[in-house]
């Protein structure tokens, strides 16, 4: 991992390092067991009366958030945020909850598998991503991945011609937005220019430095960035072949 620079990475350097800790716990323990520790912290941790100082009062989605993040902490999924995306991403997860009805219809009378199927809706509703902050996981991942494999990507560029190697480069990156593109032509950069890819991410980082929390601004700027990526790499999108030429081609075929 790359070294850190600043307090909200080492905050997350932190944060990814509990969660390594806790699964490991997880996996240790079965799942009667996970769920009276689990039981016991929310009780040594009064979850249920637990505030946050984000909070300005009881009773408000956010005061409920705050309680959630401690029973999602006492289960081994520590969080810092409270955002509202969070919420709706908790409380709208039908697939943690229809994993969870088909476990239990398993179970029968064995308390110890209704267990195991109780904490493993827990895990899936605490582990619960919004679409956007999937999708950006995903890229993410992906691009750290695929960055060794797309720097030998050699297209038909000159050994000499670095735009060309750049551009084949960005290119083979796209597929990690699951857009295929393969044109390298100056028409490329005109399209982002037409298109404003640029300067509508500039305009948007803008606007996200306005957001009234570190969670929103780095959301924002993530979508930003993405949307960005999104735009330069349609306009470098493969084409298909002209009208005329499929003609032509159906022609010599038959």
């Amino acid at each position: 991992m790359d070294p850190c620079r600043g307090e909200e990475c080492e905050d997350q350097c932190r944060l990814e390092w509990y969660k390594c800790d806790c699964e490991c716990l997880q996996q240790a323990y079965p799942a009667p067991q996970r769920k009276r520790n689990w039981t016991a912290c929310l009780e040594r941790r009064q979850c249920h009366n637990t505030t946050c100082g984000e909070c300005t009062g009881a009773g408000t989605f956010c005061d409920k958030r705050c309680k959630r993040r401690c029973e999602c902490n006492c289960a081994g999924w520590p969080r810092r945020d409270l955002s509202g995306e969070w919420e709706e991403c908790f409380i709208g997860t039908q697939t943690c909850e229809q994993a969870h009805s088909a476990c239990v219809r398993e179970c029968g009378d064995q308390d110890d598998c209704k267990d195991k199927c109780y904490m493993d809706l827990l895990d899936c509703s605490c582990a619960c991503r919004t679409a956007e902050e999937e999708e950006w996981r995903l890229w993410d991942e992906c691009k750290e991945k695929s960055e060794g494999e797309c720097k030998k990507e050699r297209c038909e560029c000159d050994e000499l011609d670095g735009e060309c190697s750049n551009r084949c480069k960005r290119n083979c990156l796209c597929g990690c937005l699951g857009i295929t593109a393969d044109r390298l032509d100056d028409s490329v950069q005109q399209c982002q220019i037409d298109n404003k890819c640029q300067t509508t991410r500039e305009d948007c980082l803008k606007d996200c430095d306005k957001a009234s929390d570190k969670a929103k601004r780095k959301k924002c700027k993530h979508a930003c960035i993405l949307t960005t990526e999104k735009c330069n790499c349609e306009c470098a999108r493969s084409r298909p072949p002209k009208r005329v030429e499929i003609i032509q081609h159906c022609n010599y075929l038959s």
